[in-house]
């Protein structure tokens, strides 16, 4: 008799891989068959040529949309003192949003973050190596001389695991 899989008994017949059912000869026979069957994707070529479906209710595809609507009504004046000859007549909402962001990164007291953000965004974060004088790599030590035998002896455990594991 198969192996139940479940605390009551029962098996559920989803998500187990097989575990707990008894297959036949014949039924493994199938399987094999249809594995040949496979063919893999040639060189440049997709499984899924239309790529992951939109979700209509992402809230990036709204901003994307809202983004380039029209600005109707007043602009705040703000904008047309700081952007004079580059202010467009009918501007978008994204390029508002990016006028806002100028404008709050060029704050005297507040715009450290805005200018940092906006530079990263333009030219990419700067990269921080992290290595010794002269690029060579930082000496690392690790002393467990200190550390009790019945310690000693369940850290080797552990890393005999992840070696077994990698």
């Amino acid at each position: 008799m198969a192996a139940k899989n479940k605390p009551n008994g029962k098996n559920s017949g989803r998500g187990n891989g097989g575990v707990g059912k008894d297959v036949s000869a014949k039924q493994r026979g199938g399987r094999e068959a249809s594995l040949a069957n496979l063919k893999p994707w040639g060189p440049g070529e997709s499984g899924n040529p239309k790529g992951r479906a939109t979700n209509p209710h992402s809230l990036t595809a709204a901003l994307r949309e809202v983004m380039g609507w029209k600005i109707a009504g007043e602009i705040p004046a703000i904008y047309k003192k700081m952007f004079p000859e580059s202010m467009p007549a009918d501007p978008t909402v994204v390029q508002l949003f990016a006028m806002r962001a100028v404008i709050k990164a060029l704050d005297i007291k507040q715009g450290d973050v805005m200018m940092k953000e906006l530079w990263e965004r333009l030219d990419g974060k700067v990269p921080f190596p992290i290595s010794g004088a002269g690029g060579e790599p930082i000496p690392f030590k690790l002393d467990l001389s200190d550390l009790p035998t019945n310690d000693l002896e369940q850290l080797r455990k552990i890393l005999n695991k992840v070696r077994q594991e990698v």
